[in-house]
């Protein structure tokens, strides 16, 4: 969440310091007789929460009866996410191949390339060739960044039977990158603003009687008037809740199958007199920093916290509209 200042009518940006994780990449130590391993793209894009998907093929040689060998990776993920998501492959019934058969529990199933068996492919006859082309993807990105994986193929005794030669420029694995983008859910502007006298009349503004208004209803300012007080008092003089919206508008972004709301950390500044407080805490002042949250009242990620605004003896809080009287850096 981050911490920041901007005026109810100017946008602001969002800093994000995100970071990942790395494993180790395998080494060449063995051969094995015309291997070709190939993408179907050596690149892949996805926003955080959704899939990258691709495809390969391998084209290999047996060099014995019963000859195996297995496709394998290994992830490089950016600073500060310990591990990438896994990479999961599967085959159609109508897959390219020849030589091999489609084994019925990989159509239309998932297998998990970072368990030990991976995806293994067998051939019969010392002098028999195949071709396997299989569809795979890498699902949930938590985070933006770059994730690198590298794919690489085994004989049948594992990760210390690296086949030397998989690719027409001699290499022993081939990478593939998803570049992951984040989504926007720093405040930007204050969609809409509820403004009572009380705190009740104010949520109920914001979230009606049951908590089923949340981020849809249009904004209730009261214009309340209100005498100066004593400039020792502190008398209550309103309540303000606000929904945010992102730089383009939005309550909500898409985040895989469902939503991510936007939300923020923002610092409320009055002038002309008054003081305020959030969420009706005790230390009052001049500015005050509150969490804001397009939710609803039943399902926030996190509380959507008030302003309160109380009169300290200045009468310029003799009228009260909220746009007239706050300014949200």
């Amino acid at each position: 969440m981050s911490t920041k200042t901007f005026f109810k009518r100017i946008s602001l940006g969002l800093v994000a310091a995100l970071g990942f994780g790395l494993l180790s990449a395998p080494t060449s130590q063995a051969a094995r007789l015309s291997t070709s391993f190939t993408l179907s793209a050596a690149t892949a894009t996805a926003t955080v929460g959704e899939t990258a998907t691709g495809s390969w093929t391998l084209t290999w040689g047996a060099t014995a009866t019963n000859d195996t060998t297995v496709v394998r990776y290994s992830c490089q993920a950016p600073a500060g996410v310990s591990s990438c998501p896994i990479v999961e492959a599967w085959q159609l019934p109508t897959a390219d191949t020849a030589g091999i058969s489609v084994q019925g529990f990989r159509v239309g199933t998932y297998v998990d390339l970072s368990a030990a068996t991976a995806w293994g492919e067998t051939l019969s006859s010392s002098s028999a060739t195949g071709r396997s082309t299989v569809s795979y993807k890498a699902a949930n990105f938590l985070k933006a960044g770059t994730y690198t994986y590298t794919f690489y193929v085994t004989g049948a005794n594992g990760s210390s039977d690296v086949v030397s030669s998989i690719t027409s420029a001699g290499g022993n694995s081939t990478t593939w990158t998803v570049t992951v983008a984040g989504i926007d859910t720093s405040a930007a502007s204050i969609k809409s603003s509820y403004f009572a006298p009380t705190d009740a009349q104010a949520a109920y503004y914001r979230y009606g009687p049951s908590g089923d208004r949340k981020i849809n209803a249009s904004s209730t300012d009261s214009s309340i008037a209100l005498a100066a007080g004593a400039a020792t008092a502190s008398d209550l003089a309103g309540v303000l809740y606000l929904v945010p919206a992102n730089g383009a508008g939005e309550t909500r972004v898409a985040l895989g199958s469902g939503f991510a709301v936007v939300q923020d950390t923002v610092t409320a500044v009055i002038t002309g007199g008054g003081t305020i407080s959030s969420n009706g805490g005790t230390t009052k002042g001049a500015s005050a920093t509150l969490n804001i949250s397009a939710y609803g009242y039943n399902d926030m990620q996190y509380s959507g916290e008030s302003l309160t605004v109380y009169t300290n003896g200045t009468s310029a809080l003799q009228q009260l509209p909220f746009p007239r009287v706050l300014q949200l850096y």
